[in-house]
C-alpha cells in the first residue's frame, strides 16, 4: 500500500523511470526498437487525467436528503446515522467509521471530537504530520445523531461498531456508499463526492474561505 494518496503520480515517475532504462537497453543492443513496454499507447494516455468523483449540485440535495429519511430499503439505523454524520462533517469513510467514543473530549472549553492523526482516511503524511489530530466542534445536529447511536453502542469501543463477522472491528467504510446506492443514487453521487458538494456549496452559497473549508474538512 502506498501512503500518502500519491500512488498515481508515483506509478507516472515508475513508469517514466522504466522507459528510460528500457530505451538504455535499446541504444545499448539489448533489445530491439519497438521493444520498449513502458511507453504508453495514446488511446490510454486519458487513464491519467483526475477523475472527479460523482456528486450533485446543492439544488439537489433537499430531494437527497429526503432519499435519505425515506429509505425505502430498509437500512439499518446504525448505517444511516453514519451516513448522517459523514454528511455533517464532510469525513471519508474511512474516518467516520472509525470514529471512537474516547475520542470525545472538551477542546477550549467546546465539546469535540479530535481524531488521532493516524486514523486511516483523514490522510495524513505518516512520520511527518499524522502526529496532528482532527478537531470537529459537535454541534446540535452532531449531538443529536450522538445520542442516538449511542442507545445502540454506547459500550462499545467505536461509535460504529461491527456486529457482524468481518475484517474490521467497526462498520465497513463501504457501508455510507452502498447505502447511497440502494436509495437510487447509483452512479450520482459516491460518499466521497459529497466532499465536492460540501467544498463547492461553503464557497458559492455560505461565501466562506477556502483555508477554512479545507481545515473544516481536514487538511491542514
Amino acid at each position: 500500500k502506498i501512503a500518502d494518496g500519491r500512488k498515481y503520480d508515483l506509478a507516472k515517475r515508475c513508469r517514466q523511470l522504466l522507459k528510460q532504462v528500457f530505451d538504455f537497453a535499446i541504444y545499448e543492443g539489448y533489445m530491439k526498437r519497438g521493444q520498449n513496454p513502458a511507453i504508453t499507447e495514446k488511446k490510454d494516455r486519458t487513464s491519467n487525467r483526475p477523475q472527479h468523483h460523482k456528486s450533485i449540485g446543492w439544488n439537489q440535495v433537499p430531494d437527497f436528503l429526503g432519499a435519505i429519511n425515506l429509505n425505502r430499503c430498509n437500512q439499518d439505523k446504525q448505517t444511516i446515522i453514519c451516513t448522517k454524520l459523514m454528511l455533517l462533517t464532510a469525513l471519508r469513510t474511512g474516518a467516520v467509521t472509525r470514529l471512537k467514543w474516547e475520542w470525545i473530549k472538551p477542546i477550549n472549553g467546546i465539546d469535540c471530537i479530535v481524531i488521532d492523526g493516524s486514523t486511516s482516511g483523514l490522510k495524513r503524511r505518516k512520520g511527518k504530520s499524522d502526529h496532528i489530530p482532527h478537531h470537529i466542534p459537535i454541534t446540535n445536529q452532531i449531538k443529536n445523531l450522538l445520542d442516538q447511536i449511542k442507545e445502540l453502542s454506547g459500550n462499545n469501543e467505536y461509535i460504529f461498531p461491527s456486529y457482524r463477522d468481518n475484517k474490521y472491528p467497526h462498520i465497513d467504510p463501504e457501508a455510507p456508499n452502498n447505502f447511497l446506492k440502494k436509495i437510487g443514487y447509483e452512479g450520482a453521487l459516491v460518499a466521497h463526492g459529497w466532499r465536492r458538494v460540501f467544498n463547492t456549496t461553503c464557497k458559492e452559497e455560505l461565501k466562506q474561505s477556502q483555508e477554512i473549508i479545507k481545515l473544516q474538512m481536514g487538511h491542514l
